[in-house]
């Protein structure tokens, strides 16, 4: 890969690499130093088919790469989620406390489906997961989010 290509891919796919990273973490460090670990992995990567299949090998590799930070010894003796000091209104505290409350998976599929734009089936092939399953997830992850709110 060349140093042009790759400073291309940095600009395009950083903010989704990072707020992946952000979903399965709920650390803004933790995500930050991930980001670069995948970076570094691009960096040494092969070429990439398309588009599409660098989307899909990013998100998984974070995913990877989130999963090996919570295999770490230290990392299973605390998790920090106060990422509150990066969110403008009492309304997304709101939301974020509650997407908070669900496992990192979830956060992630909901980051990819709503702030993303990826369908169920682009979400499948990235999580490994079956289409059921995002679609499941993504349902009953709104529902919570709403009844929460609504109390």
């Amino acid at each position: 890969m060349d140093h042009s290509q790759f400073e291309e891919y940095i600009d395009k796919y950083s903010n989704l690499v990072f707020h992946v990273a952000l979903a399965n973490t709920s650390n803004f460090y933790d995500a930050q130093d991930i980001t670069q670990e995948v970076y570094i992995k691009l960096y040494n990567s092969k070429s990439f088919e398309s588009e599409d299949h660098l989307k899909n090998w990013l998100v998984r590799v974070t995913i990877n790469q989130c999963n090996s930070l919570y295999r770490r010894f230290f990392k299973k003796k605390y998790v920090d989620v106060d990422i509150s000091e990066f969110i403008i209104s009492k309304e997304s505290v709101q939301v974020h406390d509650e997407l908070m409350m669900l496992s990192k998976t979830e956060r992630t599929i909901v980051y990819l489906y709503y702030i993303e734009g990826y369908t169920y089936k682009e979400i499948s092939d990235m999580t490994g997961r079956s289409i059921s399953s995002v679609s499941r997830d993504i349902k009953n992850s709104l529902e919570h989010i709403k009844s929460q709110l609504e109390e």
